[in-house]
């Protein structure tokens, strides 16, 4: 018999840490948050068994377990995870494993960048390098040195579900952090002054939505989700939540970024790192 959803999406699935000593945090991800970025990883980069993903970082880090080994696992794809990022072994590796998409954190391909041109590298069989916080400058070296190959960015929350992929039109845009992807929580982008940081307000108290060529603070639908049982992270901050608009409220995220055009549908604003 074929049963109701009994919510277990909203169930704990693991828990990873960050920081050293007394600023050690704790980040607890349900099954719905690693599902959502597992099979979200294999949809962007349209993964499948006949490719191989290439892994850098440890399981343990949110990088490798819901970009690489989740993404790997929803597409079916092979998965190679080194002990750590070598440079100097990287193409030996792509050579050797047939490597097809590599997941990446940062600034880390421009150590590949330092490199001279190795005999490796000329032909290669990479066709995605997935991953978040590759500044604009290396996204176009990238893309001019190990062209066909091109890359797919993420902005993903982590304390919350709010994800961004550059697919679709968005593509080729470099620097976009791209749309909302789907299953994910509607977000918009709360206007921020440009010199202070601070969110700017109506003369109601409530924010305003950021417009083209502004910068703004990503805003995610709803309320923070209770903590889960256990969970030892710091609790939701009351004063992150906002009515933007005056509509519904939005928990405030970190994140600053830019828009770069505007959209009718909020959860599909093109977006860029500042």
């Amino acid at each position: 018999m074929v049963q109701a959803d009994p919510g277990r999406g909203g169930d704990l699935a693991f828990v990873l840490f960050s920081g050293q000593g007394e600023r050690v945090r704790a980040r607890p991800f349900t099954n719905e948050r690693w599902a959502l970025s597992a099979f979200g990883t294999a949809a962007a980069a349209s993964l499948t068994g006949a490719d191989t993903l290439y892994g850098v970082t440890p399981h343990f880090h949110p990088a490798g377990m819901l970009t690489a080994f989740g993404g790997a696992l929803a597409g079916g794809a092979r998965l190679v995870m080194t002990t750590g990022f070598d440079p100097e072994a990287f193409w030996s590796d792509i050579r050797r494993y047939g490597v097809t998409v590599v997941s990446y954190t940062w600034t880390m391909v421009k150590e590949l960048l330092d490199l001279p041109v190795s005999e490796l590298e000329r032909g290669h069989s990479i066709r995605l390098f997935i991953g978040s916080g590759m500044p604009t400058g290396l996204w176009s070296e990238v893309h001019a040195r190990f062209d066909p190959a091109r890359v797919v960015e993420f902005y993903a929350s982590t304390s919350g579900q709010a994800v961004l992929v550059n697919i679709g039109s968005d593509a080729a845009r470099i620097g976009s952090c791209g749309q909302r992807l789907v299953g994910s929580p509607n977000l918009l982008l709360a206007a921020t002054d440009p010199v202070t940081g601070e969110l700017v307000l109506t003369d109601d108290g409530m924010a305003r939505r950021a417009q083209p060529g502004g910068a703004g603070a990503a805003a995610v639908r709803g309320e923070a989700a209770p903590p889960l049982r256990g969970d030892t992270s710091e609790p939701a901050d009351p004063r992150r939540r906002m009515a933007v608009d005056g509509g519904p409220l939005h928990h405030r995220r970190g994140r600053v970024l830019l828009v770069r055009r505007p959209l009718r549908q909020p959860h599909r604003r093109a977006a860029a790192r500042r």
